[in-house]
């Protein structure tokens, strides 16, 4: 594992806002993550409204995107997942198209929003564009 980096959180926006496209573009750009960090356990939270699914890797287990859910959209319930499951992430990663206001508070950890458009801006954490060409 990269050193000392324990817990990583990835959250996948699975509302309908997104194409199926973009979807299947965030698989590559996950596994990439995962593998160039080495958490000891990464947790990929699949949410539109709500959380649908979760999956949990442990170090060295083959990545699998496995999204469910293409309703609405919504940020928080995610962070809500990592708080009442208290899993003190050394980063959350949320890939996501942005077309959402429903941010939570700031978390008090690292938050990188991997944005295949810029539709709202965060009010916290840092924006990465996914290039869908």
């Amino acid at each position: 594992t990269r050193e000392g980096f324990k817990c990583l959180v990835i959250g996948c926006d699975t509302s309908y806002s997104l194409s199926l496209e973009e979807l299947r573009a965030f698989s590559p750009e996950m596994g990439a993550i995962i593998e160039d960090l080495q958490p000891d356990e990464v947790h990929v939270i699949y949410c539109d409204t709500k959380v649908h699914r979760v999956d949990t890797f442990e170090a060295g287990e083959d990545f699998v995107m496995n999204a469910h859910g293409r309703g609405g959209t919504r940020f928080t319930p995610v962070f809500d997942y990592v708080e009442e499951h208290d899993l003190q992430p050394d980063a959350l990663v949320y890939f996501t198209d942005l077309g959402c206001s429903d941010y939570p508070d700031d978390p008090g950890y690292p938050v990188i929003w991997a944005a295949t458009e810029r539709a709202t801006k965060p009010p916290f954490g840092d924006v990465i564009d996914i290039d869908l060409n």
